[in-house]
């Protein structure tokens, strides 16, 4: 596979008449490359770091909300150990696919930021529906019915998600909003399979 740029111009006669077209390809697959995942094909942690930034900025100028969710899948050390490498590849894979089926808004952003770990940005939402979107995802990637044996939460695989959500007017350092979010996975994995969303003023939990 490879990716392109492409820009149609129109061919203009001494008349000033559209007499034709002329598409200009310009190869991007090194750059699209870079910021891609190869296993999950999602956004890498470059992708990642840009997007954040971007989006933070954007939330304090315009005062909406935004959220960061880190995700962690349970336990996948034991999963790698009983069932191989390619296996955990491939539930890594059906966990990114299964995110990327339940985003529905453009201003939602995924992510595989290292190893098992998943990040998603949400933007323009309260803490409310936030919470309710990613508690919709930890209930479907149990719903996948992954076999984990080793698993002393679920027979399937699960994921723990921790999250900050804030007012755009309140934040405006990247830093402070994964550091807060690690924060909340750190509660999450306390009991693994659970949501943990800090709202400023409580940490609020879903399992």
């Amino acid at each position: 596979m490879h990716w392109a740029n492409s820009r149609i111009l129109p061919n203009i006669n001494e008349r000033y008449q559209i007499t034709g077209f002329t598409n200009l390809l310009q190869d991007s697959t090194s750059k699209k490359l870079s910021i891609t995942d190869k296993l999950t094909t999602l956004p890498n942690r470059r992708s990642f770091e840009d997007v954040l930034e971007r989006e933070i900025k954007l939330s304090y100028r315009h005062g909406t909300a935004i959220a960061l969710a880190i995700l962690d899948v349970d336990f996948f050390k034991l999963y790698n150990d009983t069932y191989g490498h390619p296996q955990g590849d491939k539930a890594l894979r059906d966990v990114a696919n299964c995110i990327i089926g339940c985003l529905r808004r453009p201003s939602d952003f995924a992510f595989r930021i290292g190893g098992e770990e998943f990040a998603i940005i949400i933007t323009e939402q309260d803490a409310a529906k936030a919470q309710a979107f990613l508690d919709r995802i930890r209930e479907e990637v149990e719903a996948l019915h992954i076999p984990h044996e080793k698993s002393t939460i679920s027979d399937y695989v699960t994921i723990s998600i921790g999250a900050y959500w804030s007012a755009g007017n309140q934040i405006s350092d990247k830093n402070e909003l994964y550091t807060e979010a690690d924060k909340a996975l750190y509660l999450a994995k306390n009991n693994r399979n659970e949501l943990v969303v800090h709202n400023h003023q409580s940490y609020v939990k879903s399992a």
